[in-house]
């Protein structure tokens, strides 16, 4: 397994820039932080990023043959990310620029305009209708009128088109939600209000992967998986695979999805060959007219390759920890951090690098329970 993880070099580069927010979620992996940026410049971290850019494969190359792709990971876009995007741009043409936001891009639409820069994916977040969305994103209600998260996302929605490029050129506006026991309930009414108001393209859900132990407290359970996964049923039957898609990003998930339509059902889904594909290391299929895509935590490297604001190669969650306690290296949160880069690193190389270091600490661990777990369910299936 080692072998082939580490014989499968990503086309994609995924990064955090900015470790502050506006925003303090309740659902989100980052807790509390200052800006990363003076940290980000002494580390030469446009430098860095160039570096890796350079390097990715190309559409024609193995295993993947995709577009490359650079994901703007966070937390949120800041003036003097924009010049390393347009240098990204200008280095490699053939580069897929996506964007993870909240609404507050706006800020900088004259600037955008300017360089007549355009995202290829313009992603925004958005956890339910009004009230949830501002509860869930702004628990101490600090927000108010036109800088509520509700109002900043919808004004983010307005001018997306602005800054993504045409929709017949493949440039796509998403609008995701993060599933917890705040938001729920209005699964089926977001979706609604984003297709009647052609607000996104698209729809993606997802329940929550809980890391902090703020994340802990609104997760759902059992019984609020089950009302969700009744919702999504309905959500699919109405608009179809082609523009609302659901992920599970951890193996509790996939168990509760079993306890929700039986040990039978799921296995039956797992093993439809008619139905059931691979796609960089995800698993796609279909149970009960939901198209659900697995990603197996214990492969995370080949998913993206991930680079901190500090120039950091580090694994999946190490962003639950500050920069400040990472760069302590010590006790538990040393296994997060895989290596410093420099600008002259070897991409192949530093990869496989991060997926030894992975399947050491993390990797071979989870590829275990999950091996367990699927075994689970193959006899929980009569199989």
């Amino acid at each position: 397994m080692i072998a082939s993880l580490q014989s499968e070099v990503p086309a994609t580069l995924e990064v955090t820039l900015e470790r502050a927010c506006n925003l303090q979620c309740e659902h989100c992996v980052y807790g509390p932080e200052r800006s990363s940026r003076l940290i980000s410049e002494k580390r030469g971290l446009p430098e860095i990023l160039l570096n890796v850019i350079r390097q990715l494969p190309r559409e024609n190359d193995p295993p993947f043959f995709r577009r490359p792709v650079l994901i703007h990971g966070g937390r949120i876009l800041r003036a003097w990310h924009l010049d390393i995007l347009e240098r990204v741009r200008e280095l490699r043409p053939d580069i897929d620029i996506s964007l993870i936001d909240n609404g507050t891009y706006v800020a900088y639409l004259d600037e955008l305009a300017r360089l007549g820069f355009r995202f290829n994916w313009l992603d925004l977040s958005v956890d339910g209708l009004e009230e949830a969305h501002n509860r869930q994103r702004d628990p101490q209600g600090r927000l108010h009128g036109a800088w509520s998260p509700w109002n900043v996302v919808m004004n983010g929605f307005k001018h997306a088109r602005q800054v993504v490029v045409p929709y017949e050129s493949g440039g796509t506006v998403s609008a995701l939600m993060t599933l917890t026991r705040l938001n729920f309930g209005d699964i089926g009414g977001l979706v609604d209000f984003v297709f009647e108001n052609k607000l996104a393209d698209e729809m993606h859900y997802c329940p929550m992967s809980p890391e902090r132990s703020e994340n802990f407290a609104i997760e759902l359970d059992d019984e609020e998986f089950g009302h969700a996964w009744s919702e999504l049923v309905r959500v699919f039957q109405r608009y179809g695979s082609e523009r609302v898609f659901f992920k599970l990003f951890q193996l509790e998930d996939l168990k509760k999805l079993e306890r929700t339509v039986g040990s039978r059902a799921l296995w039956g889904a797992l093993t439809d060959e008619s139905v059931k594909t691979f796609v960089e290391g995800n698993v796609i299929f279909e149970v009960e007219g939901v198209v659900v895509s697995f990603f197996p935590v214990s492969i995370w490297p080949h998913e993206a390759f991930f680079v901190d604001a500090d120039g950091v190669n580090r694994v999946a969650h190490a962003q639950k920890f500050t920069l400040e306690q990472l760069r302590r290296g010590t006790g538990e949160k040393a296994a997060y951090t895989i290596a410093a880069l420099t600008s002259r690193e070897d991409y192949p190389v530093a990869y496989q690098r991060a997926a030894h270091h992975w399947w050491e600490r993390f990797g071979a661990a989870r590829y275990m329970s999950e091996l367990e777990y699927f075994a689970g369910l193959r006899e929980r299936a009569g199989e």
